[in-house]
């Protein structure tokens, strides 16, 4: 019974190593010392569990040791349990790390798994040598290599930061420029206007001026003259018919003439004087406003005066004719003596004459009396 229960219990450990097999160790080279085969890397092209690696275990020797195998080790000096080991004995990675992948798995001992290689996913291909110039790598590395290339800082510019009154410039990169300027049309200054602007571009500066208003009226066209002007020199008001500022003639006989405006320029004559004086044998009887003769008289010669005491003399009979007029007292008669004169009067008086004596004593008339004594 006693050999019994030992059969079987080595039977099942020998059943338990014999269905771990794909992850025994190496061969041992001799019956004391665990040392690990190589492990050869497995083809790209193979199944992952195209290698194998078996070991053979000496089971443990409950009677008498392990002494006549070869070995004073207990057993399980060579056994690795923990992963992390990888590293420290088979210069493994026990995973790999980010963002390396692995080519596939390894079991240098039973119960440890460890990574046949590592390498870095292809879109770790940035370098310096195919990454320049106006780029840059980066994001994240693999053996030196970066996932990504991309624009440098200074590219930098573009219409979300770069607008209004300016624009992205310069050289570009990725829908980025690397300077930020004034649009042109934003340089200029805005026109002074007198009479308001007329246009402005996108940048809100004025680039033309309206003109000036005053240009834009028509001449009045004026009879008789323009009145007045603005300040681009058009007529805007006519004179008024200088007819119209005349004085009206105030014309006893009515108005003869009117001017363009209506208003009387000169007047009727007198018709008075349009008549014919009436031409009398005895005179005008009456006359018109004018002075014309519009009736005669009727006339009876007056008849000869008689009792005339100093004689007659011819005169008219008022009708025309002649009658016999007394003739009134006549001059006293003058003497001549001595250069005085005696009137009748007997009174000698003097003369101062300036015209010759007309003879028979008597002097003319033009003699002027001095005195008389």
């Amino acid at each position: 019974m006693k050999y019994f229960k030992f059969v079987c219990y080595s039977l099942l450990l020998m059943l338990l190593f014999n269905t771990s097999s794909l992850y025994a160790a190496p061969p041992l080279t001799d019956h004391t010392t665990h040392t690990p085969l190589s492990l050869m890397p497995e083809p790209l092209s193979g199944s992952h569990d195209t290698l194998k690696l078996a070991a053979t275990w000496w089971l443990p020797d409950w009677q008498g040791g392990q002494g006549s195998r070869g070995s004073d080790d207990a057993g399980g000096g060579d056994i690795v349990k923990d992963d992390s080991d990888c590293m420290e004995y088979y210069n493994l990675y026990a995973t790999c790390p980010s963002p390396k992948l692995s080519t596939g798995v390894v079991h240098p001992v039973a119960g440890m798994t460890c990574q046949k290689s590592c390498y870095c996913p292809s879109e770790y291909k940035y370098t310096s040598s195919n990454c320049s110039g106006k780029y840059t790598v980066s994001g994240g590395s693999c053996d030196g290599k970066y996932n990504d290339c991309v624009c440098k800082s200074e590219y930098s510019q573009n219409s979300s930061n770069c607008n209004g009154e300016y624009r992205p410039a310069g050289e570009s990169c990725g829908g980025n420029y690397n300077r930020c300027e004034m649009r042109p049309e934003c340089t200029v200054s805005s026109m002074s206007c007198t009479y308001g602007c007329a246009g402005y571009n996108s940048c809100d500066r004025c680039t033309s001026c309206k003109s000036n208003p005053d240009c834009d009226v028509s001449d009045k066209s004026c009879t008789y003259g323009c009145a007045s002007y603005n300040s681009c020199s058009k007529c805007t008001s006519c004179k008024s018919n200088p007819d119209c500022s005349a004085t009206a003639v105030s014309c006893d006989y009515g108005c003869a003439s009117t001017n363009s405006c209506g208003i009387c320029t000169s007047c009727s004559g007198n018709p008075d004087c349009d008549v014919t004086s009436k031409s009398c044998d005895y005179g005008c009887a009456a006359t018109n406003s004018c002075g014309k003769c519009t009736s005669c008289k009727s006339c009876t010669p007056a008849a000869n005066e008689t009792g005339c005491v100093y004689g007659t003399f011819s005169c008219s009979d008022g009708c025309g004719g002649t009658r016999l007029c007394c003739s009134s007292k006549p001059e006293p008669t003058v003497y001549t003596w001595d250069g005085t004169f005696v009137n009748d009067d007997n009174e000698y008086c003097t003369y101062s004459c300036s015209c010759s004596y007309q003879g028979s004593g008597y002097i003319s008339s033009c003699c002027t009396l001095d005195g008389c004594w």
